[in-house]
């Protein structure tokens, strides 16, 4: 297939047959925005989602997407707090250009190749919408209870991506300069 030139601006949609002939043959770079706060009782809590569609319905993960073509990482990360109603800011040192964690697990989305950089960032004004276009409902969860293996079920490698991002926010926390 070839596919034809055109002007697929920021949140176009491709036809379906030119889609996938490039998630078959091309990584898609994705970010996962974790917000985070602080629990004085349990600790670093992380927001995550229910999932309302697509292969992992009903399972929990954190808020993502693809990048658009001439989006900027930042307005990718800001559209992400938009749609669930928040505004955020980064967790220090952490930044646009400087996630903490990037997964490049070949199959942590079994459609497709997504190369995903996940950033960490506190709410700012907290009014998340009760339900959006991709969830059914969300929760703070701390780190006991992501472990727990048969509790939750999250979405595509959400679990690893936040268990290991979550230790390089508390080795960074015990460590002051």
């Amino acid at each position: 297939m070839k596919i034809k030139p055109g002007n697929y601006k920021y949140g176009g949609s491709l036809p379906y047959e030119d889609y996938i002939f490039i998630l078959d043959r091309f990584p898609v770079f994705c970010v996962d925005l974790m917000l985070v706060r602080n629990n004085n009782i349990s600790g670093i809590e992380v927001l995550l989602f229910k999932r309302r569609n697509d292969s992992h319905i009903g399972r929990w993960c954190m808020i993502g997407g693809r990048l658009w073509k001439g989006e900027t990482i930042k307005k990718a990360l800001k559209r992400q707090g938009e749609d669930i109603g928040v505004k955020f800011q980064f967790v220090p040192p952490f930044s646009s250009n400087l996630p903490i964690w990037i997964n490049d697990k070949v199959k942590q989305v079994p459609s497709k190749q997504a190369v995903t950089a996940v950033y960490p960032a506190k709410i700012t004004s907290e009014k998340i919408k009760k339900v959006g276009n991709e969830y059914t409902a969300y929760r703070w969860f701390n780190k006991e209870e992501i472990l727990n293996k048969n509790k939750y079920q999250f979405a595509y490698d959400h679990k690893n991506k936040v268990v290991q991002s979550l230790k390089i926010l508390e080795d960074i926390i015990r460590f002051k300069f």
